[in-house]
């Protein structure tokens, strides 16, 4: 049997929703960060606009001792979650005296305005609040402990005050998939690729993982270098019975609460790029992975937690792939910048798949506005993985592939000649200011969405008119990579014009009118 389809969408139905970094959301509420809270009044506005999906990055668990390592592609268990996504007032706890004491303090609220000002998220301050938070609310439910009594033990991987943290995360994470279903909101949660050698993960299953290899990518457009992701490489024998199983948990884990799961690089299904340790990504070779058993078992899984599986297949995917994951109803992940011809003329919609989830960008990429403008460029030459003249040359070849965008989305009705004519002077210019680009962002998902995908994914950031990206791939402390917080706050979600506008389009093209 293949992966679950939902209903609406085995019956020819399709979606278009939001896809966000929960952690960069910033709101009036959180503190510096966003957190579970924002996640469900975020869902809640997608549907008041019509939305039938919201995405989101993933929300495992990250190093509890080191609050800077901030990757959520990077976590040091992908079975937990972070807690750094607790709203720490919304917990029973929080109304405690001793609890009120601590986060009323003087010294406690100029630091939690400090990570509410500040226009990256300071993971330190930010850790170091929740942490105090957390370790007196911990304390406070000691003292009255009738709150989930007999939940709390230790379970030979975690102590007491880590399960509370996971209960507590976890109820609220169930609050926003509550809200979400209730709405008639897929939320879709992210499945990272793998784990670092030294996380939590390969402690607790040492044998599984080989530690003379790391895993990544080969050149490739997207890094003509090569990636190292210095994630461990699971041995191949771990993920056949009966020691498959626990794939089985993690991905059983990964799909609670969630009405579609992405795995991120899906082509790990079937093999993995794996680096010898001190070498260069391509020194590296391909192992392969039992992938028709990998696929059963995801496909198994999908349908007993009624979850549609998302396969992202972007980058190097080996011939036969991208039909093996469709024949299982796996969804495909389409991303507009990438979807070219054989002569770089952007892919008519009508070439999309109908299994596919459609989006113009990826946090691993620049954001449309970035794009076009080859800020992406720029940041690499300040990285030191760009030269300058090869920069040079990628603005010619960019600015190129932005007339070849704005030529498609003109032949397609979606801008007018005045529309093209202006953006074209914007980008020669240089411009910067997002509202001169929202045309350009809203004709794009407009294309997207004559296309017979599924599922239409707008990416917050580029409805919000970010310039830069998230993250750039190859860099660690070169750029703040998961740092940048949303200039558009959760709260403006529903009035923001420029979303109210291109969600009323969507859903007459997408839902057949369906929302405000």
């Amino acid at each position: 049997m293949n992966a679950y389809l939902p209903p609406e969408l085995e019956a020819g139905g399709r979606v278009w929703g939001f896809g966000v970094n929960l952690y960069a959301m910033r709101s009036a509420r959180n503190w510096g960060m966003g957190d579970f809270t924002d996640l469900s009044n975020i869902v809640r506005s997608a549907s008041q606009l019509g939305a039938g999906i919201v995405g989101i990055n993933p929300l495992h668990a990250l190093r509890w001792n080191d609050f800077e390592a901030a990757s959520p592609y990077s976590p040091t268990s992908r079975f937990f979650l972070n807690p750094l996504y607790i709203d720490i007032e919304a917990v029973p706890e929080f109304a405690d005296p001793e609890v009120q004491k601590l986060v009323l303090s003087a010294s406690f609220q100029e630091d939690l305005r400090a990570a509410r000002e500040s226009p990256y998220i300071r993971y330190d301050l930010v850790g170091s609040l929740k942490n105090r938070a957390l370790d007196a609310l911990y304390e406070a439910w000691k003292r009255d402990p009738r709150r989930f009594s007999g939940v709390l033990h230790d379970d030979g991987r975690l102590q007491n005050f880590d399960i509370y943290l996971q209960f507590v995360a976890d109820e609220q994470l169930a609050a926003a998939g509550r809200e979400a279903e209730e709405l008639g909101v897929m939320l879709y949660r992210d499945l990272a690729v793998g784990v670092p050698l030294e996380s939590a993960d390969v402690r607790m299953h040492r044998a599984d993982y080989n530690f003379d290899h790391t895993i990544g990518a080969p050149p490739d457009p997207l890094g003509p270098l090569g990636q190292d992701w210095g994630l461990a490489p699971p041995e191949p024998a771990a993920m056949m019975p009966p020691r498959s199983e626990t794939f089985a948990d993690l991905v059983r884990a990964n799909m609670r609460y969630a009405g579609a799961l992405r795995i991120d690089h899906a082509m790990s299904l079937q093999r993995l790029f794996w680096i010898p340790r001190g070498r260069r990504p391509a020194d590296g070779t391909y192992v392969e992975y039992p992938f028709d058993h990998l696929r059963t078992i995801v496909a198994h899984e999908s349908r007993q937690a009624r979850c549609l599986v998302i396969g992202e297949d972007l980058g190097t995917v080996a011939p036969g792939f991208r039909e093996a994951m469709a024949r299982e109803g796996f969804f495909s992940y389409r991303v507009l910048t990438f979807e070219r011809e054989d002569d770089g003329r952007f892919r008519w919609p009508d070439r999309y798949p109908q299994n596919a989830l459609a989006t113009a960008t990826t946090h691993d990429t620049p954001t449309l506005v970035g794009w076009a403008l080859g800020r992406d460029l720029d940041t690499r030459v300040a990285a030191g993985l760009l030269s300058p003249e090869d920069a040079a040359r990628g603005h010619g070849s960019r600015r190129v592939d932005a007339t070849r965008l704005l030529e498609a989305l003109h032949a397609a009705g979606e801008l007018d000649d005045g529309a093209v004519a202006g953006l074209h002077l914007a980008i020669d210019r240089r411009e910067t200011d997002p509202n001169t680009y929202a045309s350009l962002v809203s004709a794009a998902y407009r294309f997207l969405a004559r296309s017979p995908a599924r599922i239409v994914l707008v990416q917050f950031d580029d409805v919000a008119g970010e310039l830069d990206q998230i993250n750039v791939p190859g860099t660690t402390r070169e750029y703040p990579n998961w740092r940048r917080r949303s200039g558009l706050a959760v709260e403006a979600l529903t009035q923001d014009e420029r979303i109210k506008s291109l969600a009323a389009r969507l859903n007459e093209i997408v839902r057949g009118g369906r929302g405000a």
